[in-house]
Order: C-alpha cells, then sequence, then structure tokens
C-alpha cells in the first residue's frame, strides 16, 4: 500500500468526519435560514452554536478537499498533482470531469475566505456569507463525493 493510498484514505476519513458534523449542523439551522439581521440578533445561544459549526465544518471540508483528497486522488491517477498551483489542479479537475465548474470552486473558495473575516460594523455582510455558505453546503458535499465515487473506482 503506498503512502499516497494511506494519505488519500486518511483524509476521506477527515473529510466523512467534516461532512457528518455538517450534516447535523444543517439539519440543526435548516430552518433558520434564509437569515436576516432582524432574525439573527433573535437567535438563541444553541442557533448561533449550531451556525459556527455549519460555518467551521464547511470551512474545514473545503480546504481538505482542495489542499488534501484533490491532490492525493489525482496522485493515485498518476498526476504529478504535489507541483501544480491550485488553479492547475482545477483546470486538471474540470478537464477529468471530477468538478463541473472550477469557477463554482473558485466562488466556494472565495465565501470561505470570506466567512473567516468578522464585520461587526456590517453585520448584514457576514449575514449574507452565511447565507450563501447554507446554499452551497449540500454542493460541496455533492462535489466530494463525486470526487471519491470517481477515484475510488479507477483505485479499487
Amino acid at each position: 500500500m503506498s503512502i499516497t493510498f494511506k494519505k488519500y484514505e486518511a483524509v476521506k476519513l477527515e473529510c466523512e468526519n467534516h461532512i457528518r458534523r455538517l450534516n447535523h449542523a444543517l439539519s440543526r439551522t435548516n430552518k433558520l435560514f434564509p437569515l436576516n439581521v432582524h432574525a439573527f440578533e433573535k437567535l438563541t445561544e444553541d442557533e448561533v452554536a449550531f451556525i459556527d459549526q455549519l460555518v467551521f465544518r464547511f470551512s474545514k471540508l473545503q480546504d481538505s478537499m482542495g489542499h488534501k483528497l484533490m491532490t492525493s486522488g489525482l496522485i493515485l491517477l498518476g498526476e504529478s498533482a504535489e507541483t501544480l498551483t491550485m488553479i492547475d489542479k482545477l483546470n486538471l479537475l474540470e478537464k477529468l470531469n471530477l468538478i463541473e465548474d472550477k469557477q463554482r470552486w473558485l466562488e466556494l473558495s472565495e465565501l470561505r475566505n470570506q466567512i473567516a473575516h468578522e464585520y461587526p460594523e456590517e453585520q448584514h455582510i457576514q449575514i449574507e456569507a452565511v447565507n450563501l455558505l447554507f446554499e452551497a453546503a449540500p454542493y460541496l458535499i455533492h462535489v466530494y463525493r463525486q470526487f471519491i465515487q470517481f477515484i475510488d473506482a479507477k483505485i479499487h
């Protein structure tokens, strides 16, 4: 068993953990969305905690996929992915039909980056980002499932 295969399997487990917790947060917050400033100010501490979990797990999943899973999966396919820039990886993934749209992935990355910053004086910006993240989470999970299904079929 190669080091790359072991790394790929370990990252899959990491992503599955993020997905399990992300799905839990989605199930606990689905009635809260879409949020607006008025609704946001009325959230309970538990509701805020689940939204925080949603944001954290989305960010961790997107990061793990982009920096670890996609690289190790491409290497298992025989690609020299460790030397590619992220945009080059995305171009390759799109060419291989492992992601539907690299621009959508870049938007998810930008959303992850935006959500990491808090704007207390402009709460509506943060609320809009959380709403977008809530809508994007099922798509991110879909991309993960599609990716591992393809890679697993090729390597097993």
